[in-house]
């Protein structure tokens, strides 16, 4: 959710929440944290990854895996907290500073996912979303998997074999089941693992025009993709193909203006040119549009995730952009000047 509930305004108060989970007891612990960073990258295994430093008022056994830290950013008003789930994370690395305050890092639970690979190659059959559910599942017993799209495809023929790599099954960047139905699979700030439509410019837009108060951009044509051809690569499915090109009129990246940077991908998991042609589409999504880097004033939105758009003004006028990285900053101490920075893909010009 990009869009905050409330009118963000200099001069709101801030407040920030957290809580140890004890895995052996389930139980609660709240603690306090001086500051904390929540980097949420869209091109990375784990799309949640967290530093924090915490007070001496924990038990330190529970601040490393395979307990659990959850944290809570927002602001009070009219006497109220209203809280944004930023991150709930598998706590990793843990360090004692000089003053006695604890440094702790974590990944969300893509983590999991990631560790527990096939004792043997696994068959997967039918449903492709089912099959992502199935095998978070079944690596992370407890998660709650929440399906918030109507896109999904039937494996061909006999279904397909995964040797050893789940993680890579399930969000792999070529051969996996995500890029061929067209979804994106992550873990949301609450920790709950998401099976969605990628992002879109059909999304409401979040508008940080007012926000903006530094602006760097680069662009590096060898990283930009604006055309993509997939096919099938099953032998129980007749060879056919989908091809996705950035022809849009107001895309800093389209082929007429651009010149063509194609790539190829072929995947077993597809049966039909519609499922080649979505594919196609997926990626292209992924890798048109001019890198920008930025950087945004106070006060921090940390309602703001990479799955929605952003409008914003640069030194190339007003336009459209697809985040793929977000850092939230959160601190204790109300007189620091807080930023957030962010890294996406200026994908319209209007």
């Amino acid at each position: 959710m990009a869009l905050a509930p409330i009118p963000l305004v200099s001069g709101m108060t801030r407040v920030t929440r957290a809580w140890v989970i004890d895995t052996d007891s389930g139980t609660e612990h709240e603690v306090g944290v001086t500051t904390a960073d929540v980097t949420v990258d869209r091109k990375s295994e784990c799309r949640r990854a967290l530093t924090a430093t915490i007070g001496d008022d924990v038990d330190p056994a529970l601040l490393s895996a395979p307990h659990r830290l959850r944290i809570q950013s927002g602001y009070r008003v009219g006497g109220r907290d209203v809280l944004a789930p930023l991150a709930h994370v598998r706590l990793g690395k843990r360090s004692r500073t000089p003053l006695g305050l604890w440094q702790v890092s974590g990944t969300s639970f893509e983590s999991l996912v990631r560790g527990a690979r096939f004792a043997v190659p696994r068959r997967v059959e039918g449903s492709a979303v089912a099959a992502i559910a199935a095998l978070i599942r079944e690596a992370v017993p407890w998660a709650t998997v929440v399906i918030s799209t109507t896109r999904d495809i039937h494996l061909p023929g006999s279904g397909l074999v995964f040797p050893r790599e789940r993680l890579e099954a399930i969000v792999g960047r070529e051969e996996s089941l995500a890029t061929a139905v067209g979804v994106d699979v992550y873990c949301d700030g609450d920790g709950q693992f998401v099976i969605a439509d990628p992002p879109s410019l059909a999304s409401q837009a979040w508008d940080t025009r007012g926000f903006v108060s530094d602006w760097s951009e680069s662009v590096d044509p060898s990283g930009v993709v604006n055309s993509w051809v997939v096919s099938t690569d099953h032998p129980d499915v007749d060879p056919t193909r989908g091809i996705a090109d950035d022809n849009d009129t107001w895309s800093p990246t389209r082929i007429a203006r651009w010149g063509m940077a194609r790539e190829f991908l072929s995947s077993p998991v597809l049966s039909s040119e519609a499922e080649a042609l979505r594919a196609a589409a997926t990626l292209l999504d992924g890798s048109r549009g001019v890198r920008v880097d930025m950087d945004l004033t106070t006060p921090p939105n940390p309602w703001a995730d990479v799955t929605e758009p952003v409008t914003a003004v640069g030194s190339g006028g007003a336009g459209t952009f697809l985040l793929d990285r977000l850092t939230h900053r959160v601190s204790h101490d109300l007189n620091e000047q807080l930023s957030m920075s962010a890294a996406g893909r200026r994908v319209s010009l209007a």
